[in-house]
Protein backbone atom coordinates (compact mmCIF):
# COMPACT_ATOMS: atom_id res chain seq x y z
CA UNK A 1 0.00 0.00 0.00
CA UNK A 2 1.32 3.00 -1.02
CA UNK A 3 2.15 5.64 1.90
CA UNK A 4 -0.13 8.81 1.71
CA UNK A 5 1.53 12.18 0.33
CA UNK A 6 2.68 14.52 3.32
CA UNK A 7 1.90 18.31 2.77
CA UNK A 8 2.47 20.75 4.42
CA UNK A 9 0.10 24.28 4.01
CA UNK A 10 1.55 27.35 4.62
CA UNK A 11 -0.85 30.32 4.75
CA UNK A 12 -2.37 32.48 7.23
CA UNK A 13 -5.45 29.97 8.88
CA UNK A 14 -7.92 30.83 12.10
CA UNK A 15 -6.60 29.72 15.01
CA UNK A 16 -9.06 29.59 17.83
CA UNK A 17 -10.96 32.48 15.91
CA UNK A 18 -13.50 33.20 12.65
CA UNK A 19 -12.19 33.28 9.23
CA UNK A 20 -11.21 37.18 8.54
CA UNK A 21 -10.82 37.17 4.96
CA UNK A 22 -10.87 35.30 1.21
CA UNK A 23 -7.17 33.37 1.74
CA UNK A 24 -7.82 32.26 5.36
CA UNK A 25 -11.34 30.51 3.67
CA UNK A 26 -9.39 29.33 0.79
CA UNK A 27 -6.57 27.45 3.23
CA UNK A 28 -9.31 26.21 4.91
CA UNK A 29 -11.41 24.57 2.40
CA UNK A 30 -8.28 23.18 0.98
CA UNK A 31 -7.01 21.33 4.04
CA UNK A 32 -10.19 20.06 4.77
CA UNK A 33 -10.63 18.73 1.53
CA UNK A 34 -6.65 16.96 1.32
CA UNK A 35 -7.44 15.10 5.21
CA UNK A 36 -10.51 13.67 4.19
CA UNK A 37 -8.53 11.90 1.67
CA UNK A 38 -7.12 8.56 2.02
CA UNK A 39 -3.80 9.85 0.26
CA UNK A 40 -3.11 12.85 1.95
CA UNK A 41 -1.70 13.67 5.19
CA UNK A 42 -1.63 17.49 5.60
CA UNK A 43 -0.35 19.93 8.32
CA UNK A 44 -0.39 23.33 8.66
CA UNK A 45 2.05 26.03 9.13
CA UNK A 46 0.67 29.55 9.93
CA UNK A 47 2.31 33.02 11.81
CA UNK A 48 0.32 34.44 14.68
CA UNK A 49 1.47 37.85 15.52
CA UNK A 50 2.10 38.46 19.44
CA UNK A 51 2.21 34.48 19.22
CA UNK A 52 4.82 31.75 20.52
CA UNK A 53 6.04 29.09 18.60
CA UNK A 54 3.22 26.35 19.71
CA UNK A 55 1.73 22.86 17.85
CA UNK A 56 -2.17 22.98 18.83
CA UNK A 57 -4.97 20.54 17.47
CA UNK A 58 -8.09 22.23 15.61
CA UNK A 59 -10.76 20.81 13.91
CA UNK A 60 -8.12 17.31 13.19
CA UNK A 61 -5.55 19.01 12.07
CA UNK A 62 -2.07 19.62 13.25
CA UNK A 63 -1.39 23.29 13.05
CA UNK A 64 1.97 24.65 14.04
CA UNK A 65 1.76 28.17 15.22
CA UNK A 66 5.19 30.35 14.59
CA UNK A 67 4.91 33.84 16.27
CA UNK A 68 6.31 36.99 15.52
CA UNK A 69 7.48 40.24 17.88
CA UNK A 70 5.44 42.42 15.58
CA UNK A 71 8.33 44.51 15.56
CA UNK A 72 9.99 46.31 12.02
CA UNK A 73 8.90 42.97 10.53
CA UNK A 74 7.72 44.91 7.29
CA UNK A 75 11.64 46.98 7.21
CA UNK A 76 13.06 43.58 7.44
CA UNK A 77 11.18 41.90 4.59
CA UNK A 78 9.70 39.50 7.52
CA UNK A 79 12.85 38.00 8.17
CA UNK A 80 12.14 36.31 11.37
CA UNK A 81 8.85 35.02 9.96
CA UNK A 82 10.56 33.29 7.09
CA UNK A 83 13.02 31.75 8.76
CA UNK A 84 10.60 30.27 11.85
CA UNK A 85 8.54 29.17 8.62
CA UNK A 86 11.41 27.79 6.83
CA UNK A 87 12.77 26.34 10.09
CA UNK A 88 9.37 24.48 11.14
CA UNK A 89 8.87 22.88 7.53
CA UNK A 90 12.46 21.69 7.45
CA UNK A 91 11.40 20.04 10.95
CA UNK A 92 8.11 18.57 9.77
CA UNK A 93 10.01 17.32 6.46
CA UNK A 94 6.96 17.07 4.48
CA UNK A 95 6.85 15.46 0.35
CA UNK A 96 6.09 18.87 -0.97
CA UNK A 97 5.03 22.54 0.78
CA UNK A 98 1.83 24.10 -0.74
CA UNK A 99 2.22 28.32 0.48
CA UNK A 100 -1.03 30.20 -0.06
CA UNK A 101 -0.18 33.28 -1.17
CA UNK A 102 2.81 35.26 -2.87
CA UNK A 103 3.79 37.49 0.44
CA UNK A 104 5.91 36.41 3.47
CA UNK A 105 4.32 33.30 3.82
CA UNK A 106 5.28 32.08 -0.35
CA UNK A 107 8.80 33.34 0.82
CA UNK A 108 9.12 31.28 3.44
CA UNK A 109 7.98 28.25 2.17
CA UNK A 110 10.57 29.15 -0.81
CA UNK A 111 13.78 29.94 2.27
CA UNK A 112 12.83 26.05 3.31
CA UNK A 113 14.47 24.37 -0.01
CA UNK A 114 11.87 21.77 -0.10
CA UNK A 115 9.71 20.79 -3.14
CA UNK A 116 6.99 23.55 -3.19
CA UNK A 117 4.07 25.23 -4.90
CA UNK A 118 2.55 28.39 -4.83
CA UNK A 119 -1.23 29.38 -4.88
CA UNK A 120 -1.28 33.00 -5.95
CA UNK A 121 -4.54 34.96 -4.47
CA UNK A 122 -4.34 38.66 -4.68
CA UNK A 123 -2.39 40.75 -7.37
CA UNK A 124 -0.29 42.58 -4.55
CA UNK A 125 1.62 44.71 -7.50
CA UNK A 126 -2.14 46.22 -8.35
CA UNK A 127 -3.24 46.49 -4.68
CA UNK A 128 -0.84 47.89 -3.67
CA UNK A 129 -1.47 51.20 -6.03
CA UNK A 130 -4.84 51.64 -3.93
CA UNK A 131 -5.61 54.49 -1.23
CA UNK A 132 -7.91 57.11 -0.43
CA UNK A 133 -8.55 59.77 1.32
CA UNK A 134 -11.50 59.01 3.29
CA UNK A 135 -8.28 56.66 5.01
CA UNK A 136 -6.93 58.27 7.68
CA UNK A 137 -3.44 59.63 6.86
CA UNK A 138 -1.91 57.09 9.10
CA UNK A 139 -3.51 54.32 7.48
CA UNK A 140 -2.77 55.46 3.86
CA UNK A 141 0.56 55.33 4.64
CA UNK A 142 0.91 52.02 6.22
CA UNK A 143 -0.93 50.76 3.24
CA UNK A 144 1.72 52.07 0.86
CA UNK A 145 4.21 50.47 2.89
CA UNK A 146 2.27 47.67 3.22
CA UNK A 147 1.68 47.35 -0.84
CA UNK A 148 5.58 48.03 -1.52
CA UNK A 149 6.53 45.42 0.44
CA UNK A 150 3.89 42.51 -0.51
CA UNK A 151 4.60 43.66 -4.20
CA UNK A 152 8.63 42.92 -3.33
CA UNK A 153 7.39 39.62 -1.81
CA UNK A 154 5.47 39.18 -4.98
CA UNK A 155 8.14 39.61 -7.64
CA UNK A 156 11.18 37.48 -5.68
CA UNK A 157 8.63 34.44 -5.12
CA UNK A 158 7.36 34.97 -8.94
CA UNK A 159 11.20 34.50 -10.16
CA UNK A 160 12.04 31.86 -7.36
CA UNK A 161 8.77 29.39 -7.31
CA UNK A 162 9.20 26.36 -9.72
CA UNK A 163 5.43 25.63 -9.80
CA UNK A 164 1.95 28.16 -9.18
CA UNK A 165 -1.30 27.53 -8.59
CA UNK A 166 -3.20 30.46 -10.67
CA UNK A 167 -6.79 30.39 -9.47
CA UNK A 168 -8.16 32.35 -12.40
CA UNK A 169 -6.88 33.69 -16.28
CA UNK A 170 -6.95 36.56 -14.40
CA UNK A 171 -3.63 36.17 -12.30
CA UNK A 172 -2.14 34.10 -15.61
CA UNK A 173 -2.73 37.95 -17.98
CA UNK A 174 -1.20 39.41 -14.28
CA UNK A 175 1.85 37.69 -14.60
CA UNK A 176 2.36 37.05 -17.85
CA UNK A 177 6.47 37.57 -19.24
CA UNK A 178 7.04 37.59 -14.87
CA UNK A 179 8.12 33.97 -14.30
CA UNK A 180 9.63 30.92 -15.71
CA UNK A 181 7.66 28.38 -13.26
CA UNK A 182 4.91 26.27 -14.07
CA UNK A 183 1.71 27.31 -14.36
CA UNK A 184 -1.30 25.07 -13.33
CA UNK A 185 -5.32 26.38 -13.75
CA UNK A 186 -6.82 25.20 -10.37
CA UNK A 187 -10.26 27.23 -9.41
CA UNK A 188 -10.83 27.79 -5.44
CA UNK A 189 -13.04 25.51 -3.72
CA UNK A 190 -15.96 25.65 -2.14
CA UNK A 191 -17.22 23.88 0.44
CA UNK A 192 -20.30 21.65 0.09
CA UNK A 193 -22.45 23.31 2.53
CA UNK A 194 -22.67 25.71 0.17
CA UNK A 195 -24.02 23.88 -2.59
CA UNK A 196 -26.43 22.13 0.29
CA UNK A 197 -27.49 25.39 1.46
CA UNK A 198 -31.59 25.53 1.34
CA UNK A 199 -32.28 29.32 0.16
CA UNK A 200 -35.20 31.07 2.15
CA UNK A 201 -34.47 34.79 -0.34
CA UNK A 202 -36.01 37.36 1.32
CA UNK A 203 -37.29 39.88 -1.87
CA UNK A 204 -34.62 42.63 -2.00
CA UNK A 205 -32.52 41.63 0.38
CA UNK A 206 -28.75 42.70 -1.16
CA UNK A 207 -25.50 41.39 0.60
CA UNK A 208 -22.12 42.22 -0.22
CA UNK A 209 -19.07 40.05 2.30
CA UNK A 210 -15.60 42.37 2.10
CA UNK A 211 -13.33 43.50 4.49
CA UNK A 212 -14.74 47.10 4.90
CA UNK A 213 -11.53 49.24 3.11
CA UNK A 214 -11.13 51.58 -0.05
CA UNK A 215 -10.50 48.34 -1.91
CA UNK A 216 -13.61 47.01 -2.05
CA UNK A 217 -15.99 50.48 -2.30
CA UNK A 218 -18.75 50.10 -0.14
CA UNK A 219 -19.18 53.52 -0.20
CA UNK A 220 -20.73 52.98 -4.11
CA UNK A 221 -22.85 50.63 -2.82
CA UNK A 222 -24.63 52.75 -0.66
CA UNK A 223 -25.35 55.45 -3.05
CA UNK A 224 -26.68 52.72 -5.40
CA UNK A 225 -29.32 51.71 -2.25
CA UNK A 226 -30.14 55.37 -2.11
CA UNK A 227 -30.69 55.21 -6.27
CA UNK A 228 -32.72 51.97 -5.57
CA UNK A 229 -35.10 53.17 -3.12
CA UNK A 230 -35.80 57.00 -5.31
CA UNK A 231 -36.38 54.96 -7.64
CA UNK A 232 -39.07 53.05 -5.84
CA UNK A 233 -37.14 49.77 -4.79
CA UNK A 234 -37.55 48.43 -1.14
CA UNK A 235 -34.25 47.32 -0.77
CA UNK A 236 -31.87 46.23 2.24
CA UNK A 237 -28.12 45.93 1.79
CA UNK A 238 -25.94 44.17 4.58
CA UNK A 239 -22.35 44.77 4.06
CA UNK A 240 -20.57 42.02 5.93
CA UNK A 241 -17.21 42.32 6.78
CA UNK A 242 -14.32 43.33 9.21
CA UNK A 243 -13.90 47.14 8.91
CA UNK A 244 -9.74 47.28 8.68
CA UNK A 245 -9.79 50.66 7.78
CA UNK A 246 -11.52 52.51 10.42
CA UNK A 247 -11.26 55.81 8.47
CA UNK A 248 -13.01 54.88 5.76
CA UNK A 249 -15.11 52.54 7.73
CA UNK A 250 -16.58 55.77 9.17
CA UNK A 251 -17.11 57.31 6.28
CA UNK A 252 -19.42 54.55 4.86
CA UNK A 253 -21.41 54.69 8.30
CA UNK A 254 -21.54 58.68 7.83
CA UNK A 255 -22.69 58.14 4.03
CA UNK A 256 -25.63 56.13 5.40
CA UNK A 257 -26.80 58.92 7.76
CA UNK A 258 -26.04 61.49 5.11
CA UNK A 259 -28.26 59.71 2.93
CA UNK A 260 -30.84 58.67 5.58
CA UNK A 261 -30.44 55.20 4.68
CA UNK A 262 -30.36 54.13 8.33
CA UNK A 263 -33.65 51.26 7.76
CA UNK A 264 -32.04 50.18 4.58
CA UNK A 265 -28.29 49.49 5.17
CA UNK A 266 -26.38 47.46 7.95
CA UNK A 267 -22.77 47.16 8.87
CA UNK A 268 -22.90 43.89 10.51
CA UNK A 269 -18.63 43.60 10.85
CA UNK A 270 -17.38 40.07 11.39
CA UNK A 271 -19.98 37.18 11.51
CA UNK A 272 -19.97 33.34 12.95
CA UNK A 273 -19.63 30.84 9.88
CA UNK A 274 -23.30 30.13 11.06
CA UNK A 275 -24.05 33.64 10.69
CA UNK A 276 -22.79 33.90 7.08
CA UNK A 277 -24.28 30.98 5.76
CA UNK A 278 -27.44 32.29 6.93
CA UNK A 279 -26.47 36.07 5.05
CA UNK A 280 -26.24 33.83 1.54
CA UNK A 281 -29.30 31.81 2.66
CA UNK A 282 -31.34 35.16 3.29
CA UNK A 283 -29.74 36.97 0.57
CA UNK A 284 -32.15 37.88 -2.79
CA UNK A 285 -28.71 39.11 -4.61
CA UNK A 286 -25.09 39.31 -3.76
CA UNK A 287 -22.78 42.49 -5.34
CA UNK A 288 -19.16 43.59 -5.61
CA UNK A 289 -18.33 46.57 -6.20
CA UNK A 290 -14.61 46.30 -5.48
CA UNK A 291 -11.62 47.98 -7.47
CA UNK A 292 -9.16 44.84 -7.79
CA UNK A 293 -10.14 40.97 -6.97
CA UNK A 294 -8.71 38.55 -8.72
CA UNK A 295 -11.76 35.43 -8.09
CA UNK A 296 -13.70 36.64 -5.39
CA UNK A 297 -14.74 33.82 -2.72
CA UNK A 298 -18.10 35.71 -2.02
CA UNK A 299 -19.62 35.12 -5.77
CA UNK A 300 -18.15 31.51 -6.24
CA UNK A 301 -20.32 31.12 -2.59
CA UNK A 302 -22.93 32.57 -4.01
CA UNK A 303 -23.52 31.08 -7.40
CA UNK A 304 -23.00 27.70 -5.71
CA UNK A 305 -26.15 28.40 -3.63
CA UNK A 306 -28.08 29.29 -6.36
CA UNK A 307 -27.98 33.14 -5.69
CA UNK A 308 -27.69 35.54 -8.65
CA UNK A 309 -24.60 37.85 -8.45
CA UNK A 310 -23.65 41.23 -10.02
CA UNK A 311 -20.31 43.08 -9.96
CA UNK A 312 -18.19 45.71 -11.41
CA UNK A 313 -16.45 44.39 -15.12
CA UNK A 314 -12.86 44.95 -13.93
CA UNK A 315 -9.53 43.19 -13.00
CA UNK A 316 -10.56 39.41 -11.74
CA UNK A 317 -14.75 39.67 -11.67
CA UNK A 318 -15.32 39.37 -15.75
CA UNK A 319 -13.35 35.91 -15.56
CA UNK A 320 -15.58 35.06 -13.08
CA UNK A 321 -18.75 36.30 -14.02
CA UNK A 322 -20.09 35.79 -17.49
CA UNK A 323 -22.56 38.86 -18.73
CA UNK A 324 -25.96 37.79 -18.48
CA UNK A 325 -25.38 33.90 -18.60
CA UNK A 326 -24.20 33.71 -14.99
CA UNK A 327 -24.09 36.64 -13.62
CA UNK A 328 -24.23 40.66 -14.75
CA UNK A 329 -21.24 42.67 -14.79
CA UNK A 330 -21.41 46.58 -14.40
CA UNK A 331 -19.71 48.48 -16.97
CA UNK A 332 -21.83 51.93 -16.90
CA UNK A 333 -19.71 54.93 -14.88
CA UNK A 334 -20.67 56.25 -12.77
CA UNK A 335 -20.51 52.95 -10.71
CA UNK A 336 -22.87 54.07 -8.26
CA UNK A 337 -25.08 54.47 -11.13
CA UNK A 338 -24.26 51.21 -13.03
CA UNK A 339 -24.61 49.49 -9.72
CA UNK A 340 -28.21 50.71 -8.94
CA UNK A 341 -28.96 49.60 -12.69
CA UNK A 342 -28.20 46.08 -12.58
CA UNK A 343 -29.46 45.66 -9.07
CA UNK A 344 -32.64 47.44 -10.59
CA UNK A 345 -32.86 44.93 -13.48
CA UNK A 346 -32.60 41.80 -10.81
CA UNK A 347 -34.77 42.73 -8.66
CA UNK A 348 -37.60 43.85 -11.40
CA UNK A 349 -37.18 40.39 -13.54
CA UNK A 350 -37.36 37.22 -11.39
CA UNK A 351 -36.75 35.59 -14.77
CA UNK A 352 -33.39 37.03 -15.25
CA UNK A 353 -32.40 36.77 -11.68
CA UNK A 354 -33.68 33.25 -11.65
CA UNK A 355 -31.98 31.96 -15.09
CA UNK A 356 -28.48 33.78 -13.61
CA UNK A 357 -28.79 31.96 -10.54
CA UNK A 358 -29.22 28.86 -12.14
CA UNK A 359 -25.85 29.92 -14.10
CA UNK A 360 -23.93 30.72 -11.46
CA UNK A 361 -24.89 27.44 -10.06
CA UNK A 362 -24.14 25.37 -13.27
CA UNK A 363 -20.70 27.53 -12.90
CA UNK A 364 -19.83 26.32 -9.70
CA UNK A 365 -20.70 22.91 -10.51
CA UNK A 366 -18.27 22.87 -13.17
CA UNK A 367 -15.34 24.43 -11.67
CA UNK A 368 -15.99 24.89 -7.87
CA UNK A 369 -16.56 21.51 -6.19
CA UNK A 370 -14.16 20.28 -3.75
CA UNK A 371 -13.82 16.70 -4.98
CA UNK A 372 -12.48 18.00 -8.38
CA UNK A 373 -10.49 20.66 -6.85
CA UNK A 374 -8.88 17.63 -4.43
CA UNK A 375 -7.69 16.11 -7.59
CA UNK A 376 -6.31 18.56 -9.35
CA UNK A 377 -4.39 19.99 -6.04
CA UNK A 378 -3.04 16.67 -5.67
CA UNK A 379 -2.23 15.72 -9.34
CA UNK A 380 0.17 19.14 -9.38
CA UNK A 381 1.42 17.66 -6.07
CA UNK A 382 2.37 14.36 -7.60
CA UNK A 383 4.07 16.24 -11.25
CA UNK A 384 5.54 18.38 -8.54
CA UNK A 385 7.12 15.46 -7.19
CA UNK A 386 7.68 13.67 -10.56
Amino acid sequence: MTAPLRVAMVGPYPVGRTLSNGVEAVGVEVVDLLRKRHDVDVEVVTCVFGSTDKTVVQDGVTIHVVGSSDRFRRLTFYRLERSRIAKRLKQIAPDIVHAQGANFYGAGALDAGLPSVVTLHGMLFKEAKITDSRSERVRQMQTQLRGYFNAKFEERVLQRSTDIITISDYVNACIDGRTDAQLHAIANPISETYFELEKVAEAGRLLCVARIEPRKGQHHLVHATRRLIDEGHDVHLRLVGKPVDAGYADSVTNLVLELELQDHVTLTGIVSDEELLDEYRRADVVVMSSREETSPMTLQQAMACSTAVAGPANAGIPYLIEHEENGLLVTEEPLDAGLATALGALLNDNELRNRLAKGGRSTAERRFRADRVGDDTVSVYRSVLG
